[in-house]
C-alpha cells in the first residue's frame, strides 16, 4: 500500500513540475527572478509591505492589474518577472511584458 502511494505522489508531483514548466516556456519571461533574490534595502524608494502584498495575488483575483514605474535601476523589471514566476508557480496565467 505504501508502495502505491509513493507512486501516486510521484505522479501528481511529475504532472505539477510538467504544468509549471509548461506555463513558463509560454511565458518566456527574460529571466527567472524571485522576489526572494531581491535587495529590498538598496532600493529605499520601494515600499516591501506593498511588493508582498501584491505577491499574494490578490490583484489577480479581483481582475486588477498592475503598472511598475520609475527611473532605471530601482528594480521593476526583478518585481514584475518576480510577479509572473509566482502567478505561474500557482498555475494562474500570467503576461510579463515591458517597454524599453
Amino acid at each position: 500500500m505504501d508502495f502505491l502511494i509513493t507512486l501516486l505522489l510521484q505522479e501528481i508531483e511529475q504532472k505539477e513540475k510538467a504544468a509549471l514548466d509548461k506555463c513558463l516556456k509560454k511565458e518566456k519571461l527574460p529571466y527567472v527572478k524571485s522576489i526572494h533574490d531581491f535587495d529590498s534595502s538598496s532600493q529605499l524608494s520601494i515600499d516591501e509591505r506593498r511588493v508582498k502584498e501584491v505577491l499574494t495575488g490578490r490583484y489577480i483575483h479581483n481582475g486588477d492589474n498592475i503598472l511598475l514605474l520609475g527611473p532605471p535601476g530601482v528594480g521593476k523589471t526583478h518585481i514584475a518577472i518576480s510577479m509572473s514566476f509566482e502567478a505561474i508557480t500557482n498555475l494562474t496565467p500570467s503576461t510579463f511584458s515591458y517597454s524599453q
